[in-house]
């Protein structure tokens, strides 16, 4: 409570200066991306600035925002375009930038500050929402004076959204009212993230289950520790010697903005057929590698399947996640690709039944969740969404 009311008061002193280094000439073409709170390279503006890049086109200048001096570092050494969070340099050409592209928001990835009202923004989302976001999450709430009251004492606080890049026609509705805009707002491009995805996936037939990966979706707060064992009702020893059972290899991977304590890290240590992987890793390139996904209520699902193979849905204490964090946009059973699973039991005995093939049944309602959710089953989304960043910067 403190820190917000010393940040609100500092905002009301900035404001006379964020009028006038709003007479500052804007730079046309001017691109800048992030993603992530700028502490990782990866995600849909990761796929669209390297799509940019490749195209190198004069009249644009992109470059990635990160406050990471370990992706500095690494986007200079291989001579990609890229400024870091809290020097000069990076300030200036957030004043100045014709547009922004983001995974949350123009707050969360840049500097607010130094984003004009002039400049386009666009919000791209970090996965198709299963559960709820923005203005639908039940948790949000606003009273619409201080909101309106917010919008005239500190401008450089709005989060206008110009264009949003969607998967399909489901999450564009969600953004239409999680976001409050206009459905014209909204371009279904498909998810940049997935073309790397789409390339590898072209052979999508059932073949012997041995590499899985497990990749839960947010729960609690950001950056707070979480355990296996409490929080997802894991006996990680016990699962280790049932996937040896069955000749199965699990990577796990938490949502980037929840590390793992260090008890359980040292319990996988001493697992032969579990590994964690860095929660921060960039996985959309490799993530076809696996045979298998499990997860929960994550926009990984979604993601996954592109690839036509096979997806648990895990819905671990579906009521109490509800309850406690986030309610659904669907009821489970409807976006299921098969039986819901509700306990690591369950898992098992579906993850053990996968080397069976799947019924033609079970291959319909396969294609039948994912054309609900993919407009576009091809590799171009990020072509499609520079063509669109495009128009909107030239005005067209």
């Amino acid at each position: 409570m403190v820190k917000r009311i010393i940040k609100y008061f500092l905002s009301i002193l900035f404001t006379p200066i964020y009028i006038l280094i709003s007479f500052v000439p804007q730079k046309k073409g001017l691109i800048l991306f992030g993603a992530w709170n700028g502490k990782i390279y990866s995600d849909n503006p990761k796929n669209i600035f390297e799509y940019g890049l490749a195209q190198d086109e004069i009249k644009y200048k992109l470059y990635w925002v990160t406050e990471s001096f370990d992706i500095y570092e690494n986007l200079t050494k291989n001579k990609k375009p890229v400024l870091l969070k809290g020097t000069f340099k990076c300030a200036y050409f957030q004043l100045i930038a014709d547009a922004i592209i983001f995974t949350h928001s123009t707050d969360w990835e840049f500097n607010s500050y130094f984003i004009r009202k002039k400049t386009k923004r666009i919000q791209t989302w970090h996965g198709v929402p299963l559960k709820r976001i923005g203005k639908d999450d039940h948790r949000v709430k606003e009273n619409q004076v201080i909101s309106t009251l917010k919008k005239i004492l500190f401008p450089y606080f709005e989060e206008r959204i110009d264009l949003a890049l969607a998967c399909g026609p489901e999450d564009a509705a969600r953004y239409q009212t999680a976001f409050g805009i206009d459905s014209k707002l909204i371009k279904i491009t498909g998810y940049a993230r997935n073309d790397a995805l789409n390339r590898i996936s072209r052979n999508s037939n059932d073949a012997k289950i041995k590499k899985v990966i497990y990749m839960p979706t947010f729960r609690g707060e950001p950056y707070e520790e979480c355990s296996l064992t409490s929080d997802y009702s894991l006996d990680i020893t016990r699962l280790d010697q049932s996937l040896r059972a069955i000749d199965v290899q699990l990577d796990i991977k938490l949502h980037p903005v929840k590390p793992l304590c260090t008890t359980d890290k040292n319990t996988i240590n001493e697992c032969t057929n579990i590994n964690l992987i860095n929660n921060t890793h960039n996985l959309y390139d490799t993530l076809a590698v696996y045979d298998a996904l499990i997860t929960d209520f994550s926009g990984v699902y979604v993601d996954y399947m592109i690839t036509g193979r096979p997806i648990i849905l895990f819905a671990l204490d579906l009521e109490g996640y509800n309850r406690k964090d986030r309610k659904l946009y669907y009821d489970i059973n409807d976006i299921s690709v098969t039986t819901p699973c509700y306990t690591w039991e369950d898992v098992l005995i579906k993850l053990d039944g996968l080397k069976n093939d799947r019924t033609n049944e079970e291959k319909i309602r396969y294609a039948k969740v994912k054309k609900m959710f993919h407009k576009h089953n091809d590799f171009s989304s990020s072509s499609r969404a520079w063509c669109e960043i495009k128009k909107l910067i030239n005005g067209n």
